[in-house]
């Protein structure tokens, strides 16, 4: 099965209310295996693509915010929690 970076935006540009929240904490969490200390940096090229063409599907600002957000909450307690391990 061949699957395209067009594929993977369309399908995350299609995606709606709690599916795409769903989405952004997953890629949100999976962006905070980046920082110290599992320093697994190239896990930002899939994370915040998918961010970028998640916020790309949204209708409104609030859509926008709530995505965001729902990425952010993950990505930045996950990190101190993860960087406090060391």
């Amino acid at each position: 099965m061949k699957l395209s970076i067009s594929d993977f935006e369309r399908t995350l540009r299609s995606y709606r209310g709690f599916r795409r929240i769903a989405a952004a904490f997953a890629f949100g969490l999976i962006g905070a295996l980046a920082y110290a200390p599992t320093n697994m940096f190239f896990v930002l090229w899939i994370s915040f693509p998918a961010l970028i063409f998640l916020l790309r599907g949204t209708n409104s600002f609030w859509q926008a915010f709530v995505t965001g957000w729902s990425f952010a909450f993950e990505v930045f307690p996950r990190w101190t929690f993860l960087s406090s391990m060391l």
